[in-house]
């Protein structure tokens, strides 16, 4: 058994088990899936699935919309010409 650390392809940072809160857009609406099961980035947060979760992910994306959401959150939409002045 190896005891070497996983780290992120983005940051070098380590990787740790956790739970994380996804944001997935599927056409023209975000779904936000709360405490999903992943290797998170110590330094930088970027998420890592494994496959099954993954698999399991995808699925739900496909069929979410047959689904009741726990609940419905407000979020503001800004033109980029407001972020970057």
């Amino acid at each position: 058994m190896s005891n070497e650390k996983e780290l992120c392809d983005f940051c070098g940072g380590e990787l740790l088990s956790g739970k994380k809160n996804l944001e997935f857009k599927v056409k023209n609406e975000i779904i936000l899936c709360r405490h999903i099961p992943a290797k998170i980035c110590t330094e930088c947060g970027e998420a890592y699935l494994d496959a099954e979760t993954s698999e399991k992910v995808e699925i739900f994306l496909k069929n979410a919309k047959q689904l009741k959401p726990l609940e419905y959150i407000p979020m503001a939409v800004y033109e980029s010409s407001l972020v970057l002045r």
